[in-house]
């Protein structure tokens, strides 16, 4: 589930909360209000009662303003005039004992009971009790219910879109960081993201730029000293060469120690193929490795590839070619290297008695040129690792004698520079496949 879902979730599940709440406060509240409405009728009706009837009210004959509302109760009786209805006699006979109006419900009925003292104010000489319905009034409690249940939904989708619409602006600055910073890769960490306003997000921008500017200045520092150093190591790496051959073909030397000169120089060469991919490598991370785009037919370069190939591993697999008649644009030489790094994986873990087959074909606005052996193959966890420089699937491939660990790495950057794709497939004990696209024009 996305932040903005979440957040827009979490804003309903608050709103709907806290209207519940304020709902059921005002429930309460309302029907408090109106109880003591109620209440306060009844009390100013009881207010009409004089505090001392005159003697004439004990026999029963209440004035006219009451007549119509109030029964009259004293011990020897009830008298009720006007509306009929059941006096409520536990309050009554309370109020005879504690001198004290009283509220009581008795089913749909608001009751007020009120003692009427005598001169003395020490004895109950009447007990006056007045009544309204709750009918009207939970009417209303009710209309009220459904007017709030009825909002309640209407509230909550109002609050979702709002929600949405609220939680989209505020998280838009974290699609436009996110966008950004997916931009910036490991080869141009210059780019910076922008900055705007003084809030949390701005400080966050802020603190990933310096970040970004630490990560690009330790980069520069790293492939700076990667290829002065591959700089520097060529010129003993010559001399070495120059001193192994010499000492090889010394007709004073003995055979043991033309051997060892021949070891050196095996171990010369392979140092120097390091050297030069490293360098490679390096200048590709700098952006220092210009790209020098010419028409190239495919069936001389892969020729190219295939003679170098076969000078590393002249008793390896066959390989066979099905390129046809196919031009595309780029570097000579990079490309060269690239199926050269192909090849020489191809070959080097594949059987001498099987094949290694080259096939190329245009697709899509670009040239598909696939890669095959049927060599020990490659276990699937370790595919997604295999452009990783230096990286080793032992398992069911362990290196050979002359293996760098760096050319897919550098047939991946070749090919990113290309603007092209690289992609593998591999079953163990099957043989592996690989297919890169290359666009028909290479913009340098």
């Amino acid at each position: 589930m996305s932040l903005r879902t979440r957040f827009t979730l979490w804003n309903v599940a608050v709103l709907a909360l806290a209207l519940v709440l304020a709902g059921t406060l005002l429930h309460w509240r309302v029907q408090e209000r109106l109880e003591a409405g109620l209440d306060r009728e009844l009390e100013s009706r009881a207010k009409r009662i004089p505090p001392h009837p005159p003697d004439e009210w004990s026999m029963f004959i209440p004035p006219a303003p009451v007549a119509d509302e109030l029964p009259i109760y004293t011990p020897q009786g009830i008298q009720v005039f006007g509306k009929k209805f059941a006096p409520d006699i536990t309050s009554l006979r309370k109020v005879t004992i504690t001198r004290e109006p009283n509220f009581s419900t008795v089913q749909d009925m608001r009751i007020y009971t009120v003692p009427i003292l005598d001169s003395s104010g020490k004895k109950v000489q009447m007990v006056f009790q007045t009544s309204e319905s709750l009918v009207p009034l939970r009417e209303e409690i009710k209309k009220l219910t459904r007017e709030l249940i009825a909002l309640i939904p209407a509230s909550l989708l109002i609050a979702g879109l709002g929600g949405l619409l609220l939680t989209n602006r505020t998280l838009r600055p974290i699609q436009t960081i996110t966008d950004a910073t997916a931009e910036i890769q490991a080869t141009d960490l210059s780019r910076r993201l922008p900055i705007s306003g003084r809030d949390e997000f701005a400080r966050l921008c802020q603190t990933l730029n310096e970040m970004f500017a630490r990560l690009e200045d330790a980069f520069e520092r790293q492939s700076r000293f990667v290829a002065d150093a591959s700089h520097e190591l060529k010129s003993p790496l010559t001399i070495i060469k120059g001193a192994a051959g010499l000492g090889k073909n010394d007709k004073d030397a003995t055979e043991r120690s033309r051997l060892l000169f021949t070891r050196i120089d095996d171990a010369t060469d392979r140092t120097t193929r390091l050297v030069q991919s490293l360098l490679l490598l390096a200048r590709t991370d700098a952006g220092a490795l210009p790209l020098l785009v010419e028409p190239i037919r495919l069936s001389e370069l892969c020729a190219e590839a295939q003679d170098e190939a076969r000078q590393l591993h002249p008793n390896s697999a066959s390989i066979f070619r099905e390129t046809g008649d196919i031009t595309l644009c780029g570097d000579r030489q990079l490309l060269r290297q690239l199926l050269f790094n192909l090849l020489d994986n191809a070959l080097r873990y594949t059987p001498p008695d099987n094949k290694v087959t080259i096939r190329a074909e245009y697709q899509n606005n670009g040239v598909q040129i696939t890669v095959q052996d049927t060599g020990c193959g490659i276990a699937p966890e370790h595919l997604p690792r295999l452009t990783e420089r230096f990286y080793r699937a032992d398992t069911g491939r362990s290196r050979k004698e002359g293996g760098t660990g760096l050319g897919l790495s550098i047939c991946k950057s070749i090919v990113a520079l290309h603007r092209g794709t690289l992609h593998m497939e591999s079953s163990v004990g099957q043989g592996t496949t690989v297919t890169l696209w290359l666009p028909h024009n290479t913009n340098p």
